[in-house]
């Protein structure tokens, strides 16, 4: 369990193994709880009634930004990403190699490239060092993000204050 929700949403679903594997972006703290505390946890309803708020967010924002990959140009997709990661760090800089936002994203690197290139001629972003992404401007960002990204925080803020 991090900032944004948790891994292992299979494990809801009695004798479904979870096929994903959750990376942890960002440093930070998260709390780890073996797959039995959880089903027993949930028997609690406000546990219960807050996991499944989450549940419905995350599908939510699944199918938005399946959507949002299909319709978006790239640079609006990373600004958007890179604006959701400093949602739910708080931090302007990150470790992030092009390549390894490629991955994420399902796309060439080359596409990361440009995107970056662009985000950074803007003002939006630098990379000072290979791998090291910091976010100059965040009202840049926002700028070159689509409706998808304000979309999901505004999912994800009113998830937050429930």
């Amino acid at each position: 369990m991090g900032p944004e929700g948790f891994a292992g949403l299979f494990l809801l679903m009695e004798g479904q193994d979870d096929p994903m594997i959750p990376i942890a972006l960002t440093s930070g703290e998260a709390v780890a709880m073996p797959p039995e505390v959880l089903r027993s946890t949930l028997r609690t309803a406000a546990f219960r009634s807050a996991v499944l708020q989450y549940v419905r967010f995350f599908v939510s924002k699944l199918a938005r930004l399946a959507v949002c990959n299909r319709i978006h140009v790239i640079e609006q997709i990373v600004a958007g990403l890179l604006l959701r990661m400093q949602d739910r760090s708080s931090v302007r800089s990150f470790e992030l190699t092009q390549e390894s936002l490629a991955k994420m994203l399902g796309v060439r690197r080359a596409s990361v490239s440009r995107a970056a290139a662009e985000l950074q001629r803007s003002g939006a972003i630098e990379y000072n060092r290979r791998g090291r992404l910091i976010i100059t401007d965040r009202g840049k960002l926002e700028a070159h993000a689509c409706a998808c990204y304000r979309a999901i925080k505004a999912d994800f803020d009113l998830l937050t204050k429930s």
